[in-house]
């Protein structure tokens, strides 16, 4: 199971929207996972954003999953950020 989802906006010319960090422990047993309040914050994050936000074209937003309430990821503006972006389009 990955460490991080990156999230693209919709369409032909789509971007990163989001990047979402997951911070479940390893080893990673699905079965665990899912007895786990983070793993829902972290899905119901990701529907939200397919449905309600995959569609705007703002500046990425990098989240790690203990900031999902509120949706209050940072948006990209360092240059390490732009270094992550780089790392996850390569």
């Amino acid at each position: 199971l990955c460490d991080r989802v990156v999230m693209m906006t919709n369409g032909p010319a789509a971007t990163i929207g989001e990047i979402l960090s997951i911070d479940f422990a390893r080893p990673r047993e699905r079965t665990a996972m899912m007895n786990d309040p983070l793993y829902y914050q972290c899905l119901d994050h990701l529907v939200s954003f397919l449905t309600e936000r995959a569609h705007l074209r703002t500046t990425p937003r990098i989240h790690d999953s203990s900031s999902l309430m509120g949706f209050t990821g940072r948006k990209v503006e360092t240059p390490e950020d732009l270094e992550k972006l780089a790392a996850v389009n390569s």
